[in-house]
């Protein structure tokens, strides 16, 4: 802990010589709105940008115009026009892609899995204890998910799709059994789709787990913006701020899930995160 807070005293002490222009932040807009995720990111990124502004200047962060699916979302942040940055999971082949900014936004919450399921089969994980108790059931996922692979890896049966709404739709005409979510986004998303598809509830039983958290990436065109940002972040750990926005966005929803009480089943990664900071506790959300 102390060799953390030295660390961050570091960028504490960052003079105003950096730059003080405006830096306008524009993220990908995404394929749905309401998105937590998305939303999510943009507080992180607000909160790291206000944690800097003595030092680095005003700022404005927004969506894009253009609703996008996650290829383009991507695309468009590598090339740095039209979005500079995005909330991914952290990855070997993102890192090449992005400047990784080394901190886990959301604690490592989003390889927390809990999956929706249709009301009709709430009995589909009461008896599951390992991970053969769940590979004959279906899982809805995106394509381009890490997720996904981490499920084909473990030799889950996944049922995909390219565009994530339809993946609400497979769930409701029984094309799946399980579309699996992060513990971070369910209880919203159960909330909004619900109106159009009424027959979901969440499974009380498993928890499946894997080790994976989402980051900010920013395109290498924008290394500044990608120093900022990093630089606000461990401020936010310093003087608590991060901490309390993270309450507030997740707290309700891991209350609700009881999480202890859930059989936990682990999904191991063929390729671990090398830049994971897996050394810092304090970095990481434990049940």
């Amino acid at each position: 802990m102390r060799k953390f807070i030295l660390i961050c005293s570091m960028f504490f002490c960052m003079g105003t010589s950096a730059f003080s222009q405006n830096t306008s932040v524009v993220y990908p807009h995404p394929p749905v709105m309401p998105d937590e995720r998305a939303n999510y990111a943009l507080e992180v990124i607000k909160l790291a940008l206000f944690e800097t502004q003595d030092d680095y200047g005003p700022w404005t962060v927004g969506y894009s115009v253009d609703p996008m699916e996650r290829p383009r979302m991507e695309a468009e942040v590598e090339k740095g026009v039209v979005a500079q940055v995005i909330m991914l999971p952290g990855s070997n082949a993102h890192d090449q892609r992005y400047i990784l900014v080394p901190i886990p936004i959301d604690k490592g919450l989003i390889g927390y899995r809990v999956s929706l399921i249709h009301r009709n089969n709430r009995t589909l994980f009461q008896r599951a204890a390992s991970l053969n108790d769940v590979k004959n059931a279906k899982a809805c996922l995106a394509r381009s998910w890490n997720i996904t692979k981490v499920f084909e890896d473990n030799g889950l049966n996944v049922v995909k799709s390219d565009k994530f709404s339809d993946l609400f739709k497979l769930l409701h005409n029984h094309r799946c059994d399980y579309f699996s979510r992060g513990v971070g986004e369910i209880q919203s998303e159960l909330a909004f789709w619900s109106n159009t598809y009424r027959d979901m509830a969440i499974d009380p039983y498993v928890l499946l787990r894997t080790p994976m958290a989402f980051y900010l990436y920013v395109s290498k065109s924008h290394p500044e913006l990608a120093k900022r940002l990093e630089v606000g972040m461990h401020r936010a750990l310093v003087d608590g701020r991060f901490d309390d926005l993270f309450d507030r966005e997740f707290k309700s929803n891991i209350d609700a899930l009881k999480m202890r009480g859930r059989k936990v089943i682990e999904l191991k990664m063929r390729q671990a995160h090398e830049k994971a900071p897996l050394n810092d506790p304090h970095l990481w959300f434990h049940p």
